[in-house]
């Protein structure tokens, strides 16, 4: 079978007999840039200067040279515009990193420093806006700045040139004959401290006039891309990253928006949703099941979960995705033995009858010991044997 149907019999929770892999498919899934090149270095591959994929992160791509010696099966489809709200393709420009490395971003990829000599960025690369994230002149990728903060891509409707780039870009996807997951923007509402102050008929109102618009946008994509999605990410944002002050309300106003969205998406199309979150009480997931998501995300914080009681109570209902490995613990400190029992332990409970799609739990950072990447890789090869 090719990646897709191994992707596809998984999701189908049946046993396609391997691993599903993705590494670099998404803003949750990726590999930092400099681990990249350590990785191309160790393979003997080109070093050419690696493309930026996700800018706050500074996710890098991972090419095909690796996506076929690895045996990735999934590959995404990215937004137009990146998070600090400029266009995130061609033409690009070379940039040298603040450890040094050269990479490729997009030519309104503009930076400047501050006192400290730390990077700025600014809103929309634009050098006279107010300045959205920074970057130590010792780190890695950027942090929200603490005067602003970006926002995510804003909810409005399409343009041509934005289903034009869809278009493209899942077709590119696609005919890899990899499993597809592309991120179409789908947000919280943006507004959500306003509308927890709201009730009755008003709150019900804004909620359908916000899934209204995203609908709306979601129908013009589909209308330009059609089944060739496989799945599809909502918002990246943590349940836990919303104050719990208003839990009780929160649930009442996020899960009927995203049930709506769901229904529209399994009426209409055969796109699987996908949602990330931090939370792992059993409520909450049964509250992800009935909004109708088919896949969770396991992110950071997953390692103190009991995944055999997961898989055990919600494996009939919800594909895993993510929590092969612990990304910060296991993997950036520990030794190549530990990475092996670790990802084998995880595996066999995760992957048992399907409904299960591997990547570790969370992006890979920079300054991985490249032993435990290899390490990683052997020891899947390994369960697939």
């Amino acid at each position: 079978m090719n990646s897709r149907e191994a992707f596809l019999i998984s999701t189908e929770h049946r046993d396609p007999g391997r691993l599903v892999l993705d590494f670099g498919a998404t803003a949750l899934t990726g590999i930092h840039v400099q681990t990249i090149s350590n990785l191309r270095r160790h393979y003997g591959l080109l070093r050419n200067p690696i493309r930026i994929m996700e800018p706050f992160q500074m996710l890098g791509e991972v090419g095909w040279e690796m996506i076929d010696s690895i045996g990735i099966d999934v590959v995404g489809a990215w937004s137009r515009n990146n998070v600090f709200g400029f266009n995130n393709h061609a033409p690009f420009i070379e940039w040298k990193t603040p450890w040094g490395q050269r990479v490729m971003v997009p030519y309104q990829f503009q930076t400047n420093k501050d006192s400290n000599g730390d990077l700025l960025m600014h809103s929309q690369g634009d050098l006279t806006q107010p300045v959205c994230a920074k970057m130590s002149k010792n780190g890695f990728s950027f942090e929200r700045s603490q005067e602003h903060s970006y926002n995510e891509i804003p909810r409005i409707t399409l343009r041509s040139q934005d289903l034009d780039h869809w278009r493209i870009e899942v077709d590119k996807a696609y005919y890899s004959g990899k499993a597809v997951v592309a991120d179409f923007g789908i947000t919280t509402p943006g507004n959500m401290e306003e509308l927890v102050k709201l009730s009755g008929e008003n709150l019900e109102k804004q909620l359908n006039s916000e899934a209204e618009i995203t609908i709306e946008n979601l129908q013009k994509i589909y209308s330009a891309v059609g089944n060739k999605v496989n799945a599809v990410l909502f918002c990246k944002k943590s349940f836990a990253s919303h104050s719990t002050t208003h839990s009780e309300k929160l649930d009442g106003i996020l899960f009927p928006y995203y049930q709506k969205l769901n229904d529209w998406i399994h009426d209409n199309t055969s796109w699987l949703s996908m949602k990330h979150t931090g939370v792992f009480a059993n409520d909450a997931i049964d509250r992800i099941i009935r909004a109708g998501f088919d896949i969770l995300h396991l992110s950071e914080g997953s390692e103190s979960t009991d995944l055999s009681i997961l898989k055990k109570n919600y494996g009939r209902d919800l594909v895993f995705w993510g929590g092969g490995l612990n990304t910060q613990g296991t993997m950036l400190t520990g030794k190549p033995e530990d990475v092996r029992k670790e990802l084998l332990q995880r595996c066999e409970i995760l992957a048992r009858n399907g409904g299960f799609v591997f990547n570790t739990s969370g992006n890979i950072p920079a300054n991985v010991p490249i032993e435990n990447f290899v390490a990683m890789l052997d020891a899947i090869r390994e369960f697939n044997t």
